[in-house]
């Protein structure tokens, strides 16, 4: 099967990116529990503690201002105390009214608990300044006392649930500990896993990369130092077996080619060595037919003298045949014959003459080309 460096790559990005995305994915997700578990948090149990704690707060200033009151004889300061009181008591309201929106349960019965016991305290408050407003001492001291139990029964209801809110805040913060140290642990799980990868991958590609160039370099430094008996073995699918290949095939086709160039040398030697014979052998001829030539020159040269004087004494001929006209004019028929006989003489005498001529041209051309071959053969 073949797998590139280009599909070798392609995968460790997507499984860098995959990683990357699944850390990403459980940052958000732990972020987002986290997030959760805040507002849990903050809107439940902080929120409850704070509305509890400020109900308290209102109710115990409310308290410490009937007792103030009970020890104030300035008419002018005990309705200042009165208009505070008032005022308080319609901050509690709002305060209820506020702490009951969106209230799980169970601090919806807390809310409830202290509505009730806030009436009757609220009721025994009333009781205590019509009596100290009546100067009837007793009686605002036994309803301060009655005040006093429904007190503590109101501040160990807020303080139960405080306490119970508090330890269940706690646990949501150890579980959120809990929770943001197991999604470190994962995060750092996927990032070491991604770090391991990427650097399997990192090592792997680079001693494939390394491994296939080294033998390219080690086959293509054999090339130029001119050995062609070594070929690559490798077993890579990738883009260096097929660099690996077309070396090798470079080097089978340099070796035919060297081959080839090393015959074609050879008959190109023998070749050399056959002309060289033919030259010298073509230098004997060219002597032999130079020798030939001279000799037929002067056989043409014999044979024109001959001519010459067989042409001259067909001359001769002719004028004692005149001659002999004048004397044989009976015999003209035969005469007539004899002067058409040597009129063909003639005739035949001009053309061996112009074979003479054109004899003389033949031996000097094959005397020049003799004298070129001889040339040529030395």
């Amino acid at each position: 099967m073949r797998f590139s460096i280009k599909a070798r790559l392609t995968i460790t990005f997507l499984l860098l990116a995959a990683f990357n995305v699944a850390l990403g994915g459980l940052a958000v997700i732990e972020l987002g529990k986290m997030k959760d578990r805040s507002e849990l948090i903050v809107n439940e149990n902080f929120k409850s503690q704070r509305d509890i704690s400020n109900l308290a707060a209102t109710q115990t200033r409310i308290q410490m201002l009937v007792r103030d009151y009970m020890v104030i004889d300035d008419v002018e300061v005990r309705k200042s105390v009165m208009l505070d009181l008032q005022s308080l008591a319609g901050t509690e309201l709002v305060q209820l009214d506020k702490a009951k929106q969106d209230a799980p349960e169970k601090k919806l019965k807390v809310l409830e608990k202290y509505t009730a016991l806030k009436t009757d305290l609220a009721k025994l408050n009333e009781e205590i300044l019509v009596a100290t407003d009546a100067g009837d001492t007793k009686a605002a001291a036994d309803a301060l006392k009655d005040a006093g139990k429904i007190g503590v029964k109101l501040s160990a209801t807020m303080k139960g649930f405080v306490v119970k809110d508090g330890r269940a805040m706690k646990a949501l913060l150890k579980d959120a500990a809990a929770d943001y140290d197991m999604a470190l642990k994962q995060l750092g799980g996927l990032v070491g896993i991604s770090i391991v990868l990427s650097l399997l991958a990192a090592v792997s590609i680079l001693r494939t990369l390394n491994r296939g160039l080294r033998k390219a370099l080690n086959l293509s430094d054999e090339v130029a130092d001119g050995n062609l008996t070594h070929t690559s073995d490798h077993k890579d699918r990738n883009e260096l077996g097929d660099l690996l290949n077309n070396l090798n095939r470079m080097v089978v086709n340099l070796r035919s080619t060297v081959s080839d160039v090393t015959v074609s040398a050879s008959n190109v030697s023998l070749g050399a060595t056959q002309m060289a014979d033919t030259s010298v052998t073509l230098r004997g001829a060219a002597m032999d037919q130079a020798g030939a030539t001279e000799d037929a020159s002067a056989s043409v040269e014999q044979m024109t003298a001959n001519v010459a004087q067989t042409a001259q004494n067909a001359q001769e001929t002719e004028g004692m045949a005149k001659d002999a006209a004048d004397e044989a004019r009976k015999s003209s028929e035969a005469v007539r014959k004899a002067t058409e006989f040597m009129a063909t003489i003639v005739e035949r005498i001009q053309v061996v003459q112009e074979i003479a001529r054109q004899t003389d041209l033949l031996a000097l051309n094959a005397a020049v080309e003799a004298a070129r071959a001889g040339e040529h053969g030395r």
